[in-house]
C-alpha cells in the first residue's frame, strides 16, 4: 500500500505547512496550505514531546519549501513512519507518498 493511502496517513496527506507561534483556543484554527509535492524531504527530526495526556507522538519533516508535522497516536507506526522517512532524504513528497510500506 501507497505511503499516502495508509489508514494512518487519512487526513494527513498531502502534508500541510505546519502552524509556528501560539494562538488562543477560540482563535480560529490558521489556515495551513499543503506543501507543493515537488517539495524535497531534507530532514527528519522527533516532534518535541506533547504532553502525555494526547497520547500522540509526531515526525517533523524538513523539506525544501517548508516544514510539516505528522502526528500519530500509534507510537510504533511513529517509529516506522521515522525510519522510512529518514531513508528517503532527497526524494520528493510526491515520491515519498508513492513509497510501498507494509506496515
Amino acid at each position: 500500500m501507497q505511503l499516502q493511502h495508509h489508514p494512518q496517513m487519512m487526513g494527513r496527506w498531502p502534508l500541510k505547512h505546519s502552524v509556528s507561534g501560539s494562538y488562543a483556543r477560540s482563535d480560529p484554527l490558521p489556515i495551513r496550505p499543503n506543501l507543493p509535492q515537488a517539495a524535497v524531504l531534507q530532514r527528519v527530526a522527533d516532534c518535541p514531546p506533547l504532553p502525555p495526556s494526547t497520547g500522540s507522538q509526531g515526525v517533523i519533516l524538513y523539506t525544501d519549501r517548508g516544514t510539516a508535522i505528522i502526528i500519530t497516536i500509534h507510537s510504533i507506526f511513529r517509529e516506522y513512519l521515522f525510519q522510512k522517512l529518514q531513508a528517503s532524504l532527497g526524494l520528493s513528497l510526491r515520491e515519498i507518498g508513492d513509497l510501498e510500506i507494509d506496515f
